[in-house]
């Protein structure tokens, strides 16, 4: 056999053969960054409200309030009178009273008021002119306290004979500081014929301080 001649070249690449089997998982490789916080969420629903708690300790008990004294007066005149202008209308009787920080004698004109405080005074009755006066006449009628007229309890009436008859009244509040203080009603501008006169006077409270 002669010598082996020389290598040929080399042929073309055959096909590729079937993929292998897949190795192994290999080890899980480090964690990586945290991402960003995300947004919050909306918030849930409100829960049922809890048992109520025990009751707390009772609070020191608050100071003791000051004490009020009452007191009233009443007196009345039934019959009519005459009485000139500027003149302290008469009760001539005492009705209901209470206490002792208002006195009066049955037939005079004058209530005394012996305590300081806050008043009420309420009066009532029916007025005639006097038939010899000059009408018209202008009769005005009102509370006054120590010989001054006490503002807002005044009442006129304007008279065009002496057939009128008025109901007149008034109730005011008084502060009354000092004592004694005197209340009258009395009548300006003509004699005049009161009749069922009623004046009742009510302590209500001492005055703030």
């Amino acid at each position: 056999t002669g010598p082996t001649g020389p290598t040929g070249t080399a042929g073309a690449t055959g096909p590729t053969g079937p993929t292998g089997a897949a190795g192994a998982t290999g080890p899980t490789g480090p964690t990586g960054t945290a991402g960003a916080i995300g947004p919050t969420g909306s918030t849930g629903p409100t829960g049922p409200t809890g048992s109520t708690g025990p009751t707390g300790p009772t609070g020191p008990r608050g100071a003791t309030g000051s004490t009020q004294t009452s007191s009233l007066f009443s007196a009345y005149s039934t019959p009519s009178q005459s009485i000139s202008s500027d003149t302290p209308m008469l009760f001539d009787r005492n009705g209901v009273t209470y206490g002792n920080a208002i006195s009066h004698t049955a037939g005079s004109g004058t209530f005394t008021i012996n305590q300081p405080g806050l008043y009420q005074a309420n009066f009532h009755g029916v007025l005639s002119a006097d038939p010899d006066s000059s009408f018209p006449v202008n009769i005005v009628t009102s509370l006054q306290q120590n010989g001054s007229i006490v503002p807002g309890a005044s009442i006129p009436y304007n008279f065009q004979s002496s057939t009128e008859s008025v109901p007149i009244s008034f109730s005011i509040p008084l502060s009354i500081s000092s004592v004694p203080t005197t209340l009258q009603v009395v009548a300006q501008g003509a004699t005049q014929i009161p009749s069922a006169i009623t004046l009742n006077v009510i302590r209500l409270g001492d005055l703030s301080s």
